[in-house]
């Protein structure tokens, strides 16, 4: 029986399903398809998985594992977000669904949140990096921040947003007084200025794979690439 980091490797490197179910010793008759959705794959085997370009049998790959629905991408339109004065409100939620013993999240349910000029810092005119502009279309994973707190844990998360600025938009200049952050950059470009608790700054352009880190104490700002962004922004509180 082959172990599961082999079966992952053989997957990858393009070895047809059946043979590799043959090796776990039973057949698939054939691919397992998400029948709400077209294949989107052309005579040569390339596909456009929902609006992400495969390479050829690459997308026949993400079907047999029920990917295809998984890996489509949410259009970043204003119909789809809810304009951030009608979310952060009196009751507002970060999750419709219902979470039982054990915690998952369906994406379909999650709270989705635009912010115009995030953080927005009105001591800069407009077009500094410094004072914020542009988009920010945020999806919110968890949240343990006050008035949206969903209690469901206890260990000092405050909250998780899947974030994503348009093209040259920029988060204005803020203290983190009472949390600490951590941006993980999943696409684009993002260039961040930290200001440390002496005055001092630093700033780094940041790709896909790069990180960044905020203290109590400290400040920051940054600025999208020409093609937007899209990064994980993790939170803590002490609690």
């Amino acid at each position: 029986m082959l172990a599961v980091r082999e079966i992952l490797g053989l997957w990858l490197l393009g070895v047809p399903k059946k043979q590799i179910a043959g090796q776990l010793g039973f057949d698939v008759p054939g691919p397992v398809r998400c029948s709400h959705l077209p294949s989107h794959e052309d005579a040569g085997g390339r596909g456009n998985m929902n609006g992400v370009e495969t390479a050829p049998g690459e997308a026949e790959r993400f079907r047999w594992w029920g990917l295809e629905a998984a890996n489509r991408p949410v259009a970043m339109s204003d119909t789809n977000y809810t304009p951030a004065e009608q979310f952060h409100v009196p009751g507002g939620r970060v999750y419709e669904g219902e979470i039982g013993e054990v915690i998952y999240k369906r994406s379909a349910a999650m709270a989705r949140v635009l912010y115009t000029t995030p953080h927005e810092n009105t001591a800069f005119p407009e077009g500094d990096d410094r004072r914020g502009r542009g988009r920010d279309f945020a999806t919110w994973v968890f949240s343990e921040e006050p008035g949206l707190a969903e209690g469901l844990f206890c260990c000092g998360l405050e909250l998780i947003i899947d974030a994503r600025l348009e093209p040259d938009a920029s988060v204005g200049l803020h203290m983190h007084r009472e949390t600490e952050e951590v941006y993980y950059l999943l696409e684009g470009a993002l260039t961040m200025t930290t200001v440390m608790r002496n005055g001092g700054e630093r700033t780094l352009s940041l790709g896909p794979g790069d990180a960044h880190g905020v203290r109590l104490g400290e400040s920051h700002y940054g600025r999208a690439g020409a093609r937007g962004c899209r990064f994980i922004a993790v939170a803590f509180r002490r609690r």
